[in-house]
Order: C-alpha cells, then structure tokens, then sequence
C-alpha cells in the first residue's frame, strides 16, 4: 500500500510540460520587420545609424545585399 516518496510522482504525468507546450502555442510569431529591426539592434553601427536615418534604412544599409536578395 506504501510507495516510496520517490517514485510516488511516477503514476502521474507531468502538467508542467504540457502547461509548456500551450503558452508556445498562444505565442504570436515575430512580424519581419520587427526581427529586422532586433537584428539591426543587436550590431551596433547599424543601431547608431538608425538612430539617425530610421530603422529600415539602416537594416538595408547593413544586412539588404544577403543572400542576393535586394530590397
């Protein structure tokens, strides 16, 4: 009729990973330009830059050629 204290927690699942799993969920994805933005914030010419010519204009100056691309 006793369980050890240690195994006790074995006969139920976990809810904490499945509480895990639905706040990723409800999570919104990141708009583009808010990611290009984060980026630009993360290097820090392209953040002083922005500050003086706006965020889309520095994220161009600094990351627009990659991967051929052209914006």
């Amino acid at each position: 009729m006793f369980v050890n204290p240690r195994k006790a927690n074995s006969f139920f699942p976990s809810q904490q990973r499945n509480i895990r799993m639905t706040d990723r969920l409800r999570e919104r994805p990141k708009s583009v330009r808010e990611r290009n933005r984060e980026t630009c914030e993360d290097y820090n010419p392209c953040e002083r830059y922005a500050i003086r010519h706006g965020w889309i204009a520095a994220y161009k100056r600094y990351f627009g050629q990659r991967n051929g691309r052209k914006y």
